[in-house]
This record gives C-alpha cells, structure tokens and sequence, in this order.
C-alpha cells in the first residue's frame, strides 16, 4: 500500500488478466446524519428487500463502510430489544423514539429523502 496523491493509503488489486485495475482508497470516521441513521433504521426493521437500489451502492454514495453500516443496524436492534451493544449514539437514540413506530412506506420515504 502506498500514499495516494491525496495523502491516503490506496489499495490496489490486479484481475488475473494483469490489465484490470482497481482502487480504494480508506476512508475516514462516518459522521452520521439522521438519515444515515433513518437508513439503518428502515433495515433493521424492515430489510434491504424494499430499497430502490442495492444497500452497497447506497452506502458507497453515502460514504459508509459495510461494517459500520452493520454495527449502526446492531445498535438500533439493541435499543429496540435492551438487549447486545450499549453504546447506541445518542442521535439514534433520538431516531428511533421518533421513527421506529411509523409505517415502512413513511419510513423509507424519510431514509431515501423521497417526496
């Protein structure tokens, strides 16, 4: 791995061929918005069956690591249940009081931004 010109490490992987080429480069802490966490929320409760797009590519838009992604999914089943993770944010703390009880048709039009 070496420094991208931005400064980051940059991973990159050959295909069997030798020609294709890929690259990531490692992304800093997610700051969670409220509709990063209305997305967590609405699988949590209702799965990725209803999204419009695949979750990867809503996350990648998003700039949330999958495995962030699934531990923010754990925090809203332990406030929901009382039981695994303690340490829920506060914010989805927040979320959850006011979204939890809403329709998945409501609930998705907030996580999505859908008017």
């Amino acid at each position: 791995m070496a420094p991208s010109s931005s400064g980051q490490l940059s991973i990159r992987s050959v295909g069997a061929s030798g020609e294709a080429e890929k690259e990531a480069d490692d992304v800093a802490q997610h700051l969670w918005t409220e509709q990063d966490d209305l997305i967590a929320l609405y699988v949590y409760q209702h799965g990725e069956g209803g999204l419009p797009l695949p979750l990867d590519a809503i996350l990648r838009a998003r700039g949330i690591g999958r495995g962030s992604f699934r531990m923010r999914v754990a925090n809203f089943r332990a406030i929901a249940t009382g039981a695994g993770l303690s340490n829920a944010a506060k914010q989805s703390r927040e979320i959850f009081a006011r979204y939890s009880r809403i329709s998945e048709v409501e609930l998705r039009k907030k996580a999505l931004d859908v008017g």
